[in-house]
């Protein structure tokens, strides 16, 4: 699926010690509407990072949809 809109992100390394970077986007649950999304960057070791997707759910709590561990290889 095509998506005809530009993402722009506003991002900054929070309290948490993770890089956040938010935008709004299409829902991807079909609804037709806009939905809040935090892309979430750490590094965990010198071979490891890691990456989660959010989405805000209606109550405003964060949801995880999808994660990815980077690791580097001898």
């Amino acid at each position: 699926m095509a998506h005809p809109q530009l993402w722009t992100y506003d991002g900054a390394v929070e309290a948490d010690g993770r890089l956040h970077l938010r935008s709004r986007g299409p829902d991807m649950e079909g609804k037709g509407g806009q939905a809040e999304y935090d892309d979430v960057f750490e590094i965990v070791s010198h071979d490891e990072r890691r990456s989660v997707g959010r989405v805000r759910e209606a109550d405003g709590s964060w949801r995880d949809f999808s994660r990815t561990v980077y690791r580097r290889t001898p």
